[in-house]
């Protein structure tokens, strides 16, 4: 079973008819968070306090079968692990959108 720190609630709210989805970490109560609005590839993702910016609003893009890409609204980008590691602790960060088949840009949810 996975530990309270690597579980994420998924909030949303609609604006302009868009969904949007705030990630919040089930210890710290933070939300996932893209630091100063960067919009540049390779910034790393965060925690942050929930401060309502637009860096902290995500839309999911199903891909497929039951996975999503994660798109930061601010800048358009795709949350990716770095170099598509598949170590713990691997950083996770915005970048372009790559090929269609590109498994680092891929997630999916279980409820637990």
């Amino acid at each position: 079973m996975m530990e309270r720190y690597q579980q994420w609630d998924l909030r949303y709210y609609r604006d302009n008819g868009e969904k949007y989805y705030v990630f919040v970490n089930r210890k710290s109560g933070k939300v996932l968070d893209v630091p100063e609005l960067s919009t540049r590839d390779g910034v790393q993702l965060i925690q942050y306090e929930y401060n309502g910016g637009k860096n902290q609003d995500f839309r999911l893009k199903k891909t497929r079968g039951k996975y999503y890409r994660i798109q930061c609204r601010h800048s358009g980008k795709y949350v990716d692990v770095k170099r598509s590691s598949l170590g713990e602790g691997a950083p996770v960060i915005q970048k372009n959108k790559k090929n269609e088949n590109f498994k680092s840009q891929e997630w999916y949810f279980d409820r637990v």
